[in-house]
């Protein structure tokens, strides 16, 4: 079995062609379609541009760091999703750098029965945002003195 890698495919019929190395879990493209972000099986994130180049590591980031959603508008950041324990953080990571911001933490405001949520998109470089997220809600019946 192979590992993960993600390709490009022309829908004219042209066969598939990798443009990650082999271990890439996660990708995301630049807003210009010329370079990308992909989080790797060892942890790590790189970037690079899609027609030549090798995978750059983004300095002192992995993927415990969150996941990738989107590069910012003028391609010298990425944007990440951190699950924390009562929502998540919308990250901005400066590539060359690895300087990361937290943007703001989302969360719904009844957070009883929450058991995650995940920012899945922005626009606007963080300005507008959309996430989801799930909960597990139960009853617990209470009976006293039966026979």
């Amino acid at each position: 079995m192979s590992a993960a890698r993600c390709f490009v495919h022309d829908i004219g019929g042209s066969p598939p062609k990798p443009i990650t190395p082999e271990g890439a879990v996660q990708a995301v493209l630049s807003t210009d379609g010329k370079s990308i972000a992909a989080a790797f099986t060892d942890h790590t994130i790189k970037t690079w541009q899609i027609d030549r180049g090798e995978p750059q590591l983004v300095p002192n980031l992995t993927t415990d760091d969150g996941g990738l959603i989107a590069w910012s508008e003028d391609g010298k950041a990425v944007f990440l999703n951190k699950q924390d324990g009562a929502g998540s953080q919308l990250k901005r990571v400066e590539v060359a750098t690895g300087q990361t911001t937290v943007l703001r933490k989302v969360a719904p405001p009844d957070r009883a029965g929450l058991l995650g949520t995940q920012i899945t998109s922005i626009l606007d470089d963080g300005k507008s945002y959309g996430y989801f997220y799930y909960k597990q809600l139960d009853t617990l019946y209470l009976f006293s003195g039966l026979r």
